[in-house]
C-alpha cells in the first residue's frame, strides 16, 4: 500500500499457514525473506495454524499484536464451538507502528455461526 499524502509504502501480507509442521516452517521462512527485502513497516494477519510460540522466532522484527495483552479468547472454536486454540494473529513491524488496541471478535451473530475461526481486529498507528 502507498500512502497518497506522504508517498509512504508498507505492506500488508495475508496468510493463512499449512497445518503440516514442516510445510508451515518453509512458508514462514518465504514469509521473512519477503518482508526482509521489501524493508517497509508490515502487518501480517491470518491463520497461522499453529500457536504463537511454534514460529515468533522465525519472524524477524515484527512482534504479535496481543504480546502484553490477554487474549479474551481463543480465535479457533471449530463450527460447534468446541475448540479452543489460539492459532490467528496479527504481527506488525514495531520499529513502525504503535499498538492501539487488539480484540478476539465473536464467532456468532445472533444464532449464526460466522465462521469455525474468530476474527481479529487491531488498530495500529504509524509512528
Amino acid at each position: 500500500l502507498k500512502s497518497k499524502a506522504t508517498s509512504e509504502e508498507l505492506m500488508v501480507y495475508g496468510y493463512h499457514g499449512s497445518t503440516d509442521q514442516s510445510a508451515r516452517n518453509t512458508e514462514i521462512a518465504a514469509m521473512n525473506q519477503t518482508i526482509s527485502n521489501k524493508k517497509i513497516p508490515t502487518v501480517l494477519a491470518g491463520d497461522f495454524n499453529a500457536d504463537y510460540s511454534e514460529f515468533s522466532s522465525n519472524l524477524s522484527d515484527l512482534t504479535r499484536i496481543a504480546e502484553g495483552r490477554a487474549f479474551d479468547k481463543p480465535t479457533h472454536l471449530g463450527w460447534d464451538s468446541a475448540n479452543n486454540t489460539k492459532i490467528d494473529h496479527i504481527l506488525y513491524s514495531t520499529d513502525s507502528f504503535d499498538a492501539r488496541s487488539f480484540f478476539v471478535l465473536d464467532q456468532k451473530f445472533g444464532g449464526t455461526v460466522l465462521s469455525d475461526h474468530c476474527a481479529l481486529l487491531a488498530e495500529l498507528e504509524i509512528k
